[in-house]
């Protein structure tokens, strides 16, 4: 069975617009996919998610635009078929290319319509972790009598909008891991079934770390997405897990580019020559931003007592050679680790994709 889209407008663009703007714009759309066309509505080029994470941790910049992403990731002629194909046809189409975008094209070489199987398997039959049972300490006086997954932000407990991140994926299976006044969590949420979810929960006894509670989720084939509930973020989350099933990944890492400013002047030499000196220079690191895919094996890996962080998980996946893959998080994204960040959630335009 087939989807054809005929309303393309959200998912086209062209190679001026920058990947920023590009990447607001397929969050927005939620199909994983944009389609490059020139002046005519002519189709140029077909870019995923994953084409525009892959530029991302290769160097391209957001402020780019599309024309370097395609010149330099090398992405060539799209698949496409003719508008008025057989069902057949596309369906052959989608899987001879291995491919789960088809745009439709008319003789003109115009894009009118864009193809997705009726299943699009974005969630992969994938379920959800949320790693609720921290103290929040560093919050201080705020969580003294309020876990921090239910501190309010704008009128509501900031892990509601996590929850709705996770929905707008397709996810409907999620597992919430409880510790630090649990059940304030349990007595809001429930079963999930308000939200259309279905809501289950695990109770750490002790303290389990930031991967322990993946033991106690019963096993499965499919994939898990791992999510701390002191992350707010405006991505799609269904194009991660996509992403991590493109790679072929045992765990997958959603990162984030921070910068830090150094206060003196960073000198480069080769041996006791000098060869550069930078004033004050701006330095880029890509950061853990909280948020996983794990893959049978990777969540398998997870002893099933005593503490074990995702740093422990992930260099136990990198030391017997698994596939560790990293994903670029764009768009907003807020740590609530600290009072401030806590107040600059509650801003109106903190994060306007999600919330």
């Amino acid at each position: 069975m087939l989807k054809i889209i005929n309303n393309i407008a959200p998912v086209l663009v062209n190679q001026t617009t920058t990947i920023r703007e590009m990447l607001l714009a397929m969050d927005q759309a939620a199909l994983g996919v944009m389609l490059v066309v020139d002046k005519e509505d002519i189709l140029v080029a077909t870019i995923t998610d994953g084409d525009v994470r892959r530029s991302l941790l290769h160097g391209l910049e957001l402020s780019d635009q599309v024309s370097k992403l395609l010149a330099e990731r090398k992405i060539g002629a799209p698949v496409t078929r003719l508008a008025g194909s057989s069902e057949f046809d596309l369906e052959e189409a989608l899987r001879y290319h291995h491919v789960r975008h088809l745009p439709l094209v008319g003789s003109d070489g115009r894009v009118t319509a864009l193809v997705i199987p009726a299943y699009e398997a974005r969630q992969g039959g994938a379920r959800a972790l949320i790693m609720a049972g921290g103290f929040g300490s560093r919050l201080g006086a705020l969580t003294d009598d309020t876990p921090k997954p239910m501190l309010p932000i704008r009128g509501r407990p900031m892990m509601a909008w996590i929850m709705d991140k996770i929905a707008e994926a397709g996810i409907t299976e999620v597992f919430v891991s409880l510790h630090y006044r649990g059940d304030q969590i349990r007595d809001y949420f429930g079963d999930g079934r308000d939200r259309k979810l279905n809501i289950r929960y695990v109770e750490e006894s002790e303290p389990r770390g930031t991967a322990g509670a993946v033991s106690m989720v019963p096993p499965s084939s499919n994939p898990l997405l791992v999510i701390n509930a002191d992350v707010m973020c405006d991505t799609d989350l269904s194009a991660l897990i996509v992403f991590h099933a493109e790679q072929n990944a045992d765990l997958t890492m959603g990162v984030r580019r921070h910068f830090m400013d150094c206060p003196f002047g960073v000198v480069e030499c080769s041996g006791l020559e000098i060869r550069r000196i930078t004033e004050k220079p701006r330095l880029p690191f890509l950061v853990n931003a909280g948020i996983y895919v794990l893959g049978a094996t990777a969540a398998s890996a997870v002893p099933s007592e005593g503490r074990h962080d995702m740093t422990d998980l992930t260099e136990l996946m990198l030391n017997a050679g698994r596939r560790v893959r990293a994903y670029p998080i764009s768009g907003d994204w807020i740590d609530v680790g600290q009072p401030e960040d806590y107040q600059r959630a509650q801003q109106e335009d903190a994060l306007p994709t999600a919330l």
